[in-house]
């Protein structure tokens, strides 16, 4: 019986060995940080989602990849932003809703100043 050869490389199928270090892509890693640490950690997930990323992108750049882990890389930042702005745009406006709460609720309890004049 003859060798048996991969139809894509050619590498003879005897020889092929799986690899053994593949480890989850980091990528993936920090769009699940930053959507999980969403829910729990409001403002940490994100950010630790974006550092994730961004390292992500570095290696995918530094190992020369164009798509796959480069791509993942790219989304995953995309992902990071706009989790935290999500996540940090009601927290910067609560206070200017909560604040026009407070003036509308103390102006309807005013009377107006026509009845104030006529001292009524």
């Amino acid at each position: 019986m003859g060798a048996r050869y991969c139809r894509e490389c050619g590498l003879a199928l005897d020889k092929w060995q799986p690899d053994q270090t593949k480890r989850p892509d980091l990528a993936v890693i920090s769009i699940a940080a930053t959507v999980i640490g969403s829910m729990f950690v409001p403002v940490v997930g994100p950010i630790l989602g974006l550092f994730l990323a961004y390292k992500a992108r570095e290696q995918a750049r530094a190992t020369g990849q164009v798509g796959g882990s480069a791509e993942l890389a790219r989304i995953a930042i995309l992902v990071g932003w706009v989790g935290l702005g999500v996540t940090l745009v009601p927290m910067c406006l609560f206070p200017f809703v909560m604040s026009g709460q407070i003036a509308a609720s103390i102006c309807s309890g005013m009377r107006p100043l026509s009845l104030l004049a006529s001292g009524l």
